[in-house]
């Protein structure tokens, strides 16, 4: 074999395992949120086309606050799509059994058909748990 060649063939196995590691951590990463089930539930409706809202319940036994969400506005029509993420914070302490409300207005320009169908999607990103200090 030529040593040219063993050298190409070296650069693209090791571009092969470069894009190999890069796409098992970008799933990873995807996978990589916690469950934050047992603290809260979000409850969210579409208001009308980009705009959403909803609230936040505390279903856990702990008090919560700085709930960040990721609200995803999407557009979707016949040859194609369009969705974007919206960072939402609720900072505002929520004691359990309490609810607090949210909204999320995203504007998709001119790039969407006026027939295009709507969603939105909610995620807990993050929260911080108060733990009361024993007596």
């Amino acid at each position: 074999m030529r040593p040219r060649y063993r050298r190409f063939r070296a650069l693209v196995r090791s571009m092969l395992a470069l894009c190999a590691l890069f796409l098992a951590a970008t799933a990873a990463g995807q996978r990589g949120l916690p469950d934050f089930s047992p603290y809260v539930r979000v409850e969210a409706e579409t208001i009308e086309s980009g705009k959403a809202a909803g609230v936040v319940r505390n279903v856990g036994g702990v008090p919560v606050r700085n709930i960040v969400l990721r609200v995803r506005h999407s557009w979707r029509w016949s040859g194609g799509d369009f969705s974007r993420d919206r960072r939402v914070e609720v900072p505002d302490l929520v004691l359990p059994g309490e609810l607090k409300g949210f909204a999320s207005i995203m504007t998709p320009g001119a790039a969407v058909p006026a027939g295009a169908r709507y969603a939105v999607d909610v995620l807990v990103t993050e929260l911080t748990t108060l733990q009361m200090a024993p007596q």
